[in-house]
């Protein structure tokens, strides 16, 4: 019996890998938008909660619907939170899905020895988990309690938390991006957010299995606790401080920097024509355009080396891997809220204005020349002025949306941890529903 019920765990616990797979690579295809976006978020959302539980009850006996649908519950309220949100800022669009998309693409080519370094501990722990759960299986009696505080622990930590490392990890990294454009860097945080509940009744879970929490637990959900434990409380609110907002403040910190940066390099390029064409040299005009120019084409180089994205952008479709070619695609269907992009087509229009002026000025007779300059000086006088201007009002202002998360995230995570404490003490009691 043992041995067909775990042969049958494997079938399951494969399955679930598989499907996964899928469903992810499913998400990750341009196509992917709608209504068939919203079910396939549901499958995964479904099968994230339904799957642990399944290879629990496969590995110990222990099944509770009730859990089930509550787990469910929490993560509908999350997706309600979330399209709440959406709705009041207007921040969903296909081009922040893209971006997102490219944006991790991108991370992958920056740091590929850090995403070696994440990706490793969290492929072994699955094999770790099918190891420990056919030691815990065949070594304790079926539908034993120990068995059962077992399989929910080991499941806790080699299927919900360290697989999700790298998710994580990538997620908080693409949060903390500079080049992101504030609209998707909302989106994405708006995202996480979404998913908080489920998670943070897994968390709190796994924290009273651990025994995190105090040792004075109820019996059953039908009586909740009147007290909770104020440690699992902060540590459960914790993980979306860390992991979502404090990286979505750092991204937006260096997001205005960033694209301030950019914008005052144009700025520069664009006060030194001026100055060349304002100051009456005419036999400097075209020498220093020229000079001028050089230095353009530098900081395109300049940019486009400090991206392999951008790199392989450049280069000819040929020569392109296949592998990259969907997630190129994310990469050319989000140019137009890549900042960098922006940076390269305006200074590449830059340079093609620079040398319309060199022709323009070389066309006339010597008495007409300055005063040529001097028009196209007034012209570059007023941009100026108009870069400045952007500079001051570009500015994302995020306070509103980490307020309402944080409030969410401390609500939920104090309802919610009182919930997984009832919950891990039905188990460890052997009072769950079965």
């Amino acid at each position: 019996m043992k041995l067909l019920t775990f042969i049958l765990f494997l079938l399951i616990y494969a399955g679930w890998l598989a499907l996964t797979y899928v469903l992810t690579q499913i998400l990750g295809k341009p196509g992917t938008r709608g209504a068939r976006l919203f079910w396939v978020t549901e499958a995964m959302i479904v099968l994230s909660i339904v799957g642990p539980f399944l290879m629990i009850y496969l590995l110990s006996g222990l099944w509770s619907l009730q859990l089930v649908l509550i787990f469910l519950a929490a993560a509908q309220l999350g997706i309600g939170f979330g399209y709440l949100l959406n709705v009041w800022l207007g921040s969903s669009s296909e081009r922040s899905r893209s971006r997102m998309w490219s944006a991790g693409v991108e991370i992958g080519f920056k740091h590929p020895f850090m995403v070696y370094a994440v990706y490793l501990p969290a492929s072994l722990i699955l094999v770790v988990y099918v190891v420990m759960g056919a030691v815990i299986h065949f070594r304790y009696p079926w539908n034993s309690q120990v068995l059962q505080v077992a399989a929910a622990k080991y499941t806790l930590i080699g299927v919900i938390f360290v697989p999700n490392i790298p998710q994580w990890t990538q997620m908080a990294m693409i949060l903390a991006s500079e080049d992101l454009d504030e609209n998707t860097r909302q989106q994405v945080l708006i995202n996480q957010l979404t998913g908080i509940a489920p998670t943070a009744l897994f968390i709190s879970l796994a924290l009273w299995a651990f025994g995190v929490g105090s040792a004075d637990l109820p019996i059953t959900f039908a009586t909740m606790a009147k007290s909770f434990s104020t440690r699992v409380t902060i540590l459960v609110l914790a993980f979306p401080i860390l992991l979502y907002m404090l990286p979505y403040l750092i991204g937006t910190q260096r997001g205005n920097r960033f694209r301030t940066k950019l914008l005052s390099k144009r700025s520069e390029f664009t006060a030194k024509l001026a100055d060349i064409l304002g100051t009456p040299l005419p036999a400097r005009y075209v020498p220093d355009l020229t000079t001028l120019r050089g230095e353009v084409g530098t900081e395109l180089q300049n940019i486009v080396e400090a991206s392999p994205v951008l790199q392989l952008h450049a280069a000819k479709p040929e020569d392109i891997p296949p592998a990259l070619a969907g997630g190129m695609y994310f990469v050319e269907d989000s140019k137009t809220v890549d900042p960098r992009f922006r940076h390269l087509d305006e200074l590449t229009k830059f340079q093609g204005e620079l040398d319309d002026i060199v022709t323009d000025l070389q066309a006339k007779s010597a008495i007409g020349v300055v005063r040529e300059a001097e028009r196209w000086s007034r012209k570059y006088e007023n941009r100026k002025a108009e870069l400045a201007h952007a500079m001051d009002n570009h500015a994302a202002k995020p306070a509103v949306l980490l307020a309402v998360g944080t409030l969410f995230s401390a609500l939920i995570s104090s309802i919610l941890s009182d919930v997984g404490k009832t919950a891990w003490s039905a188990i460890s009691s052997g009072t769950l529903n079965k």
